[in-house]
């Protein structure tokens, strides 16, 4: 990536500006924030349950109608190792998917990290929302849900890391909303949809260090609108309004600190309208409000620790602000008119980078809070009113005249509630049934039922107070023949521990041809438990058919009894069920694991590849893990870094691919004292893939006025083919400025078997705002990238003028850093900031301190990295 400061000058500034503005040992001014009392959400039992567990440490969420016809909402998640999951379902079952891997230059083997995504109904003429990423690759891209199959297009590319993506009304009159993108270039830029499905870039604010955050609200009641606010490493929140068709940028707070995040909530009464929450590096929050144009911020929290993100959301007709932090917690910030309070909802025991609030359940009350953690989980932290409900493994069913329903079904405790519940059975006076029904806890347990006349019976089952809950009923058809099937047994109740399996059988009795096939499946299955039977269809015909069960539990799931069902189903409508308990047993041992992001890749002989590995703490586990390759392996070249790890963590298993003799089985091997876990990495490997390379311009390109009031310029490329030729290439250029118009002599190339010359002839406005074009050079299999930089020929002669030798600017450069060192060396315990723009690392270190307490805190601009270290 290139520097996006230029030259060293722009680091020592950064790092004498910064690096002695941010006290870190500072006591914060702030407002009273109570961790509990006499407010409306202190009585509040919230409870939680991991919904999918990513190889990856996870950014942000969003949500929206992303499957159309889903008949619900799902929620999106970005991670660092490229993947954007698509999550949906209820209650304890839950499905993702794999909506989107990015990757850089579309290379497999270099995942992209994305860092933040967002949702809305973009295009106008398709059903649902679609959905927008950004990412280290400099994409901005659209994922769409159609026909089945997830699909991704890069719609823009900036020249450096992408932080933050927000969709608003921002144009009136443009069809559809607009995109604003802010990264580590330090600028917000506008992306606007033409009605030829093309996108068109203006950059509406520059700033001299990298924005993290952008948001999209109404905050300035005088102009109408949505307005943008941005934030970043310089610590001003700045306003930008469109104001008679000129966007105007306006610093409207400095906070002291580098801003991570901004979220908008009216949680102030007596402020009106909405307030921006912003939280900083340093581990504060600040409420910034707006009394008739003039604003003001506010310290209403201090963690302790950074406040990584920031989602506003209604919780009980409460705004609240949900928050995540780098020490480890959800917690919810409100306001009780008096006072503004902080409540804890959620803990673990790594860094929790995201957060969100949405009611994606139907099945719980209200909106749910969302954990998205370092190490990987989707945690869904949720609340009911105090209850029990009665959950039954199908709501209708055909049985026999006389046939007995052996019917398992579920008591399901809510809210906290902990009590007697009792269930009222109630039906017409031909089903003979328990009538009353009483259980002290909950679980799965059965009824039988049995039914002497023919028709359509119908079976309520009721709780009764204090235990109130929703009735359910079951239609019961009776059919005069002598055809009865069930299952024996029809209760399993079983013991696991985490990360296991057990097999079990089951028996499908019936007592002669039934006449219908049954079709076999799990109903209601918590995420994280997987059932594989070796019959998904059965024909009962009068002999016991024998079924064998594989239940797994994978690491994701909490200790405690879960429940489910097994159902059959037959085409005539006749459903049978097995109710079975699965008490997940917690291991006491303390221990560690090895965790690859992915199980396999392909890589191309010549191929440099990189894997994340983590490494897992169980139980607390404390000690060093010494890494090593298992067994060497012929034909690809393997380094781990660092060999010495601490969990929790992550290594990097850098690997090169030298021959095509593959595939090759990578075991890591990690060991503390006596424990010693192995983890296997497959690679699949392939000749040296096609590529090309692209020649050009290495000057920016410049513009000159070709009479009138028209900019003009032609530049060419040059295409060679590396390793075969290359088929079927389209070329297309992104990020032009609006009313700019762009030639491409050829734009498709059906076959490169040697050096092919493409031109490129740009049309702009006299007034056009420069932008650099990225050219997209893509067939169905591969996409290469090339950026060119454009530049007025006018400002580049008089950039040429100034009349200094280079030596007089190298002596300049060298005495104004000597200077600024010195100064940054001066006084023993001043606080530095050294900030690794390329790589957009900030390293935070207290001169002063002894190497026992040096904190040492990685920050890559808004989203990267979250490693941090205390010693």
């Amino acid at each position: 990536m290139s520097d996006p400061f230029g030259n060293i000058l722009s680091h020592i500034t950064t790092l004498l500006l910064l690096g002695t503005v941010l006290p870190l040992g500072a006591a914060p001014i702030q407002a009273q924030a109570r961790d509990s009392g006499d407010d409306p959400l202190s009585d509040v039992d919230f409870q939680h349950q991991n919904l999918y567990h990513e190889n990856s440490l996870l950014f942000r969420a969003t949500f929206g109608d992303l499957i159309p016809g889903n008949g619900f909402d799902e929620m999106a998640v970005c991670s660092k190792n490229g993947r954007i999951t698509v999550t949906y379902g209820s209650d304890m079952s839950w499905t993702t998917e794999l909506a989107e891997w990015a990757y850089i230059d579309n290379n497999p083997n270099d995942p992209a990290e994305v860092y933040s995504l967002a949702a809305g109904d973009i295009l106008p003429d398709r059903a649902g929302d679609e959905l927008v990423s950004v990412d280290s690759d400099y994409s901005v891209r659209m994922i769409t849900y159609d026909n089945g199959s997830w699909n991704s297009k890069t719609i823009w590319r900036d020249d450096d890391w992408l932080y933050e993506v927000a969709i608003g009304e921002l144009v009136p009159g443009n069809e559809g909303p607009e995109l604003v993108v802010v990264g580590e270039s330090g600028r917000a830029t506008l992306l606007t949809r033409s009605s030829d499905d093309t996108w068109t870039s203006e950059v509406l604010f520059r700033d001299n260090f990298a924005i993290d955050t952008c948001l999209i609200t109404d905050f300035d009641p005088f102009v109408p609108g949505n307005e943008i606010l941005v934030a970043g490493i310089d610590r001003n929140v700045t306003l930008i309004e469109r104001i008679e068709n000129d966007w105007i940028p306006t610093d409207i707070s400095f906070l002291g600190s580098s801003v991570i995040d901004l979220a908008s909530s009216d949680l102030d009464a007596s402020i009106p309208g909405e307030e921006i929450y912003a939280s900083t590096f340093d581990g504060n929050i600040f409420m910034i409000e707006n009394r008739n144009g003039s604003f003001s911020a506010n310290n209403v929290h201090h963690e302790g620790a950074m406040v990584y993100c920031l989602e506003s959301g209604i919780l009980d007709d409460e705004n609240v602000i949900v928050m995540s932090t780098w020490n480890n917690r959800v917690a919810l910030l409100y306001n009780d008119n008096t006072d503004f309070r902080v409540r804890e909802v959620y803990r673990e025991d790594y860094v929790i980078p995201g957060c969100a609030i949405f009611d994606v359940d139907p099945y719980h009350k209200g909106a749910e809070i969302f954990s998205l953690s370092g190490l990987g989980y989707i945690t869904m932290i949720y609340h009911d009113d105090p209850g029990a409900d009665i959950i039954l493994p199908f709501n209708e069913t055909t049985v026999s005249m006389n046939e007995t329903l052996s019917l398992p079904f579920m008591v399901r405790y809510k809210g906290g509630y902990n009590g007697i519940v009792e269930v009222e059975v109630t039906s017409d006076g031909n089903v003979s049934t328990e009538h009353h029904l009483r259980f002290d806890e909950e679980g799965i347990y059965k009824t039988n039922i049995s039914i002497d006349r023919k028709g359509q019976h119908v079976i309520r089952f009721g709780i009764a107070p204090p235990s109130e809950g929703p009735s359910r009923e079951l239609i019961v058809r009776v059919v005069d023949d002598d055809r009865p099937v069930f299952f024996d047994p029809v209760l399993l109740n079983e013991k696991i521990g985490a990360n296991r399996q057990i097999s079990r059988d089951l028996i499908v009795m019936s007592e002669r041809d039934v006449g219908n096939p049954f079709l076999i499946e799990p109903v209601r299955v918590p995420t994280g438990i997987s059932i594989v039977s070796n019959r998904t269809v059965i024909d009962p015909l009068g002999e016991p058919i024998h079924i064998s069960l594989i239940v797994s539990v994978s690491p994701i799931v909490s200790p405690g009894a879960t429940y489910f069902f097994l159902r059959m189903s037959s085409t005539d409508g006749r459903s049978r069920a097995v109710g079975l308990t699965i008490h997940i047993l917690e291991s006491s041992v303390t221990d560690f694991d090895l965790i690859f992001q992915r199980t396999s890749i392909e890589a191309a002989v010549g191929d440099n590849i990189s894997v994340d590995l983590l490494i897992v703490p169980i139980n607390s586990f404390q000690g060093i893990v010494n890494l090593t390759l298992a067994d060497d392996v012929e034909g690809i070249s393997v380094a781990i870094l660092p060999e010495h790890i601490e969990p929790p963590g992550t290594v990097s298993v850098a690997i090169e691919v030298l021959q095509d003799t593959g595939p090759y089985f990578v075991t890591i091997r990690g060991a503390s004292g006596n424990l010693v876990r192995e983890e296997t990495l497959m690679i699949e490997t392939s000749p040296p893939r096609p590529d090309i390379l692209i020649e050009g311009p290495q000057d920016p390109v410049l513009l000159a006025r070709e009479g009138g009031d028209v900019l003009r310029a032609e530049f060419t490329l040059n295409i060679t083919p590396v390793q075969g030729t290359i088929s079927d290439v389209r070329v297309e250029v992104i990020g032009a400025s609006p009313g700019t118009t762009i030639s491409i002599s050829p734009s498709e190339l059906r076959n490169i078997p040697y050096r092919v010359p493409v031109t490129f002839r740009i049309d702009a406005p006299l007034n056009t705002t420069l932008s650099t074009l990225t050219v997209i050079f893509s067939n169905d299999d591969n996409e290469w990238i090339y950026n060119i930089s454009l530049k007025k020929a006018e400002e580049a002669k008089e950039n040429s003028g100034s009349g200094l030798p280079s030596w007089t600017f190298s002596l300049i450069i060298g005495i104004v850093i000597i200077i600024l060192l010195l100064l940054i060396h001066k006084g023993k315990g001043a606080n530095t900031l050294n900030r690794k723009r390329q790589h957009g690392e900030i390293d935070v270190r207290n001169k002063g301190a002894s190497h026992s307490d040096t904190a040492h805190e990685r920050h890559h601009g808004r989203s990267g990295g979250l490693d941090r270290m205390v010693r």
